[in-house]
């Protein structure tokens, strides 16, 4: 009879319901750690990729300018998060206008600051801007800045 006994339970595979309670709960609490970091990270990298793209197309508009000896100007349009460069060819090689939209699901980002007369900035023949200023693109609550020299029209991401 004792044998009996420990057949039925050495086949008993089941969980009971206290255990798949304690697990989810263990597993709603990771989530609610992990939610807040995951976003965070998603914030930061858009952010950074943006002023990352804003900083190489910068540098196409002055290496632009440069090479055909004539001005190009990059425009921002602070209602929509997208800015065009005027002479520079677009990508699809559709259009001669370049244009990038922050507000695209690859950077749902946006310009908290754009310090340019008109919000407009010229990169002249020698590939000198016409003026300096700091440029601050934003993801949720992170920032990163793009700084452009005018005497050089070097610019950085900071």
């Amino acid at each position: 009879m004792h044998s009996s006994k420990s057949s039925i339970q050495a086949d008993r595979r089941a969980y009971t319901i206290i255990e798949v309670i304690f697990v989810l709960l263990i597993v709603a609490i990771l989530s609610g750690i992990a939610a807040p970091r995951y976003a965070y990270s998603m914030s930061r990298y858009r952010s950074e990729a943006a002023a990352r793209r804003l900083a190489a197309d910068l540098a196409l508009a002055r290496s632009t300018a440069q090479q055909t000896s004539t001005s190009v100007v990059v425009t921002f349009d602070t209602l929509n998060n997208a800015y065009t460069m005027g002479g520079v060819q677009s990508m699809s090689k559709t259009s001669t206008t370049y244009s990038v939209s922050f507000a695209s699901s690859a950077y749902r980002s946006s310009f908290a600051t754009i310090p340019f007369t008109n919000n407009q900035l010229t990169f002249n023949q020698y590939g000198a801007a016409d003026q300096s200023g700091q440029i601050v693109v934003q993801s949720g609550g992170v920032q990163h800045t793009v700084t452009v020299e005018a005497t050089t029209g070097k610019v950085v991401v900071q």
